[in-house]
């Protein structure tokens, strides 16, 4: 079985790091040629067959689309699979040129999907992208991961660490954040980068916070920091798939989450916080940090969870399976 898997973009974050692993992972089980911006060459294990190509230009570009048709055709594949909206586009663009099955995998919630509807099927990281899209094909995949092992909580503290993790955009929801930590007392430590950093700067020194948050900037040793923090906190207005809630369940940390996908598949309703709402995730904050032990009762059953299905031995093994399903007819 022959997969040609693309992705489009040249960017850092949970898909580009998705669209690595999993090729790495099923160069082991079928002949795998990954398409995407030289920039992640490098990345890929020998057994990867890796044919570069700069899919960050406007997906409209001719001459782009021209030495993709080319490439594919060359390789011949069983099945393509796109990684991404934008990759996607592209191959339903392009799908009555090409061979083999047309698959993709849905990483976030969009507006305009009708591209998705033209391929063959759909993996969707959450149930609820694919019901929001009205996709009539689709399949659940949670991305997985590997987890450092589990660690005993830290020792008790006056003002526990609590942490939180992700790109300073809009969408996470770090504003909302700042806003909530006004009512908790805590040190709260948010690690990552990104445009609004400047802004969120800005917010700490209006409301007076300097002494209670550190924005830590881009950092490699979440395990490290998840070790050190009884509770994280993602306060997010959306999501595709949160890899730091996978990353901290199979830590064996509880987590204040607002309702999001996955967390809203996975919790129950008295374990999320509506959206867009400082003083309801302030509450649960502080609900959270009075009774860490009662908080951590709750939880067990979804770290539990965590270790069977975000795996990415879970992830490689439903992804095959789907792949010999559609390649068999």
């Amino acid at each position: 079985m022959k997969i040609l898997m693309l992705m489009g973009g040249a960017e850092e974050g949970g898909l580009e790091k998705h669209f690595v692993e999993l090729g790495n992972d099923l160069a082991g089980h079928c002949q795998l040629v990954a398409v995407a911006h030289d920039k992640y060459r490098d990345r890929f294990n020998d057994q990867v067959r890796y044919r570069s190509l700069d899919l960050s230009r406007s997906r409209r570009n001719p001459l782009m689309l021209w030495q993709l048709a080319r490439l594919i055709r060359q390789e011949k594949p069983d099945l393509i699979h796109a990684q991404g909206g934008k990759a996607a586009r592209i191959l339903a663009a392009l799908r009555r040129w090409l061979p083999g099955i047309k698959l993709a995998t849905v990483h976030g919630l969009k507006k305009k999907a009708a591209f998705y509807q033209q391929l063959d099927h759909c993996i969707c990281v959450s149930r609820q992208a694919g019901e929001r899209l009205g996709l009539d094909r689709f399949s659940v995949i949670y991305n997985g991961i590997e987890a450092a092992p589990a660690q005993p909580l830290p020792p008790r503290q006056s003002q526990p660490q609590v942490l939180a993790v992700g790109r300073l955009v809009e969408e996470k929801g770090f504003d909302l954040l700042l806003d909530a930590w006004q009512q908790v007392d805590a040190q709260l430590r948010i690690a990552g980068d990104g445009p609004l950093r400047a802004a969120l700067e800005q917010q700490l020194d209006k409301l007076g916070l300097r002494d209670k948050v550190t924005l830590l900037g881009q950092r490699d040793d979440v395990p490290e920091l998840l070790a050190h923090s009884p509770l994280v906190v993602i306060s997010s207005r959306r999501e595709g798939f949160s890899y730091v809630f996978a990353e901290s369940l199979l830590a064996e940390r509880a987590l204040v989450v607002t309702d999001v996908p996955v967390a809203n598949e996975v919790l129950p309703a008295e374990l999320l916080v509506e959206l867009n709402n400082p003083e309801a995730l302030a509450r649960a904050i502080n609900r959270a940090l009075a009774d860490l032990d009662g908080y951590y009762q709750q939880y067990q059953p979804y770290f539990n969870f965590a270790r069977e299905r975000f795996s990415r031995q879970a992830m490689l093994d439903q992804t095959l399976t789907l792949y010999r399903e559609l390649c068999d007819g």
